[in-house]
């Protein structure tokens, strides 16, 4: 490929990404910060109450820990939240910068297709994550996600016992922060199933996930409550009856396949639940996912597969083009593809809502790896793959040009 073709093709649309990123920043309203899950509250709480016995009621501990000394530099609430999670962000963006230039060098990626990949990874982030910082454990999670993507990759590169329990302590302290961290474990053992040694790669793993776990969660287990999570549902109502009522009555005035974001969210309030089980009876909602899943299988069937379409719309519109190529080659060695497949599919599956990008926080690295390892399948010259990398942007750059009009 002629490094002048490249640049008169990249230098563009690298301006071009610079200039909606100014735009979001500059028209960015940095003064407000949104507290929805009410994790400000929690952390006042936290602080107030102490933490042992904010643990024995159920809080999200690491998150919360984390925080703390953020907090005591800082001495203001709602800033600690903006700059730990601007801090994980941006650890985030040079990990994820990191694990690509290594799965670069590694499986000998042309580096022109590299250079566009990280950038738009780049812009990813800094464009859909940073200027919608809430005052959640998103980030967080995502960093220890990323870190457990990162140390599995060290495993493949040269294995060692000590990664796995790396991974296990790790995985512990998500677990300490929120239960669906329980959805690594399927990856885990794929990890393991392809390791050698395997019985003694799963009890390094476990050994040191158990004991963190025990650890950080005993206040609460020697109080007889379980494990210690913050639980964001009211005593008498929860989340699953509130998104099955506002979904039952979107599908009945304009389909499932016609939600927008948030309106199942702002489509009911808790009293209007109450309200609804007061008239029906108690058992006219579903109250767990295991009912929904028993009792209303097609329902759950239409929402599962809106959430899939939502998000190969989203990630073409933001990724483009590329994300086809590890499709085309679905059945290549792909290590991370399938895992990125597991994720996307299993929470689709189990929101029971309108799924929320944010929830892949850290996960997403997993399909940038396998846009680049999808890459050494692509047997063309390089005026053929220029060719694709200027095809696979246009998605990318249709979406900012509408966004910039209805922007403006």
């Amino acid at each position: 490929m002629k490094t002048i073709n490249f640049y008169f093709i990249f230098i563009p649309f690298l301006l071009f990404k610079i200039g909606i990123c100014a735009f979001l920043f500059l028209n960015n309203d940095w003064s407000t910060i949104a507290d929805g899950d009410k994790y400000m509250d929690l952390f006042q709480r936290f602080i107030s109450n102490g933490v042992y016995s904010e643990i024995e009621k159920g809080t999200s501990i690491i998150y919360n820990l984390a925080l703390y000394p953020f907090y005591l530099l800082i001495g203001d609430i709602k800033a600690t939240f903006i700059v730990f999670n601007i801090t994980c962000l941006i650890l985030t963006l040079i990990l994820g910068i990191y694990i690509l230039y290594k799965i670069s060098i590694r499986f000998d990626i042309n580096i022109y297709f590299t250079y566009f990949i990280s950038s738009i990874y780049i812009f990813y982030i800094l464009n859909e994550k940073l200027p919608h910082i809430i005052t959640n454990d998103d980030s967080f999670m995502g960093l220890l996600y990323l870190i457990i993507v990162y140390f599995s990759i060290k495993n493949i590169e040269s294995p060692k016992h000590y990664y796995f329990s790396i991974i296990g302590f790790i995985l512990g302290l998500c677990l300490g922060i929120r239960e669906t961290a329980i959805l690594f474990f399927p990856f885990i053992l794929y990890i393991i199933f392809y390791s050698n040694a395997k019985v003694k790669n799963l009890i390094y793993f476990l050994i040191p996930l158990v004991l963190t776990i025990l650890i950080i969660h005993s206040p609460s287990i020697m109080a007889g409550n379980g494990l210690s999570f913050y639980n964001k549902n009211p005593e008498d109502v929860n989340w699953i009856q509130k998104n099955h009522l506002a979904i039952s009555e979107i599908e009945k005035s304009t389909g499932i396949f016609n939600i927008r974001p948030w309106s199942i969210w702002r489509a009911n309030t808790f009293d209007d639940v109450r309200e609804y089980l007061k008239q029906n009876g108690e058992n006219s909602l579903p109250k767990s996912f295991l009912d929904v899943v028993i009792n209303h299988p097609i329902l759950l069937t239409k929402m599962t597969l809106f959430n899939l379409y939502f998000v190969f719309k989203f990630y073409l519109k933001i990724i483009g083009g590329f994300i086809l190529i590890p499709l085309i080659f679905l059945f290549r060695k792909n290590f991370f593809l399938w895992p990125f497949l597991y994720f996307g599919f299993i929470f689709c599956f189990v929101a029971y809502s309108h799924v929320e990008i944010r929830w892949l926080a850290g996960i997403e690295i997993m399909l940038f790896i396998s846009i680049l390892t999808g890459c050494q399948y692509l047997k063309l010259s390089n005026n053929k793959l220029l060719l694709i990398i200027i095809i696979a942007i246009i998605p990318i750059i249709f979406n900012d040009i509408k966004f910039l009009y209805y922007s403006l």
